[in-house]
């Protein structure tokens, strides 16, 4: 049942013309923007559930909850050393979709990229230790029902709520994913991407059969082996000929419509508690307490 009380057996929706069927130029970079799936070089995709927890609201509500969490544990008179909390908020794209930059796939195989907080600061100092001490006034003792700092941060702002409908969005997504990868269209295009990696001499029946080949992954480590780096190259290059990211991400973006759709209520009403929320974070980044 999706969050209005409807049940979530629906039918394939339609997607645009011209998705299906129609061949990749491997020569080029993956770029679309096509019913709501919008995909830009260097690994940025857009989806229709994104409106419903930008990254923006989260960061400026994970800074505020950093500002609380150090005032709270200066005051125990304990140094957090944790990492900022938006420091690992992204998940990335090569989790879900496996290799797709060619040219990096050619000198890294299926290594994922880094980060891009991390390539915009090359000089973030790993995380410290721990202190037990740091770690008790951080996450209080669940078992005495004690409320440590990080959870007195979340009270202050109210921000469990907000949390709440952030999850119930990945919790759409998380259907919507499953739905597409059980769809017809992507059944046929990951069938066109096993044979193209045929072709090329690599027998594989969908993309993520390579990230979790221990055989391939385990013989090279890092750097990575020649034979990892042949068999991304054709990976990348078989999912450019068959259009495999296009279709996936569009036939997912037509799901995650049909979820919006069905779960309108719900999801404004997650989108006014962000809203509250956002309010109180802007008013602890600004000073005011």
């Amino acid at each position: 049942m999706d969050g209005n009380g409807k049940k979530d057996d629906i039918a394939e929706p339609a997607i645009p013309a011209g998705v299906v069927g129609v061949p990749g130029d491997p020569s080029k970079p993956i770029s679309f923007d096509i019913g709501g799936a919008a995909f830009r070089p260097g690994g940025t995709l857009s989806m229709p559930l994104d409106a419903y927890a930008p990254r923006a609201d989260r960061v400026q509500m994970f800074r505020a909850l950093d500002i609380l969490d150090r005032e709270c544990m200066k005051e125990l008179g304990v140094d957090w050393p944790g990492q900022p909390r938006e420091q690992g908020m992204d998940f990335p794209i090569e989790a879900e979709y496996g290799v797709i930059d060619l040219e990096w796939a050619k000198l890294h195989g299926y290594e994922v990229p880094p980060a891009q907080d991390t390539i915009n600061q090359p000089n973030t100092p790993p995380p410290a230790e721990l202190s037990n001490a740091a770690v008790a006034a951080y996450f209080g003792n669940p078992d005495k029902k004690e409320v440590g700092c990080e959870g007195k941060s979340q009270q202050k702002l109210s921000s469990e709520k907000s949390e709440a409908a952030f999850q119930y969005v990945q919790e759409l997504q998380g259907k919507a994913h499953s739905k597409a990868i059980n769809d017809s269209r992507v059944r046929e295009v990951t069938s066109l991407w096993s044979k193209c990696m045929k072709d090329s001499g690599f027998s594989y029946p969908d993309p993520m059969a390579t990230i979790t080949d221990k055989a391939l992954l385990g013989k090279g480590g890092v750097p990575s082996s020649t034979q990892e780096k042949t068999v991304a190259t054709a990976d990348a290059t078989c999912k450019r000929t068959t259009q495999y990211v296009q279709v996936r991400a569009v036939v997912t973006a037509a799901y995650q419509k049909v979820f919006i759709e069905n779960s309108a209520d719900r999801l404004r009403a997650g989108q006014d508690e962000w809203s509250r929320a956002l309010v109180r974070a802007n008013d602890v980044l600004q000073g005011k307490k």
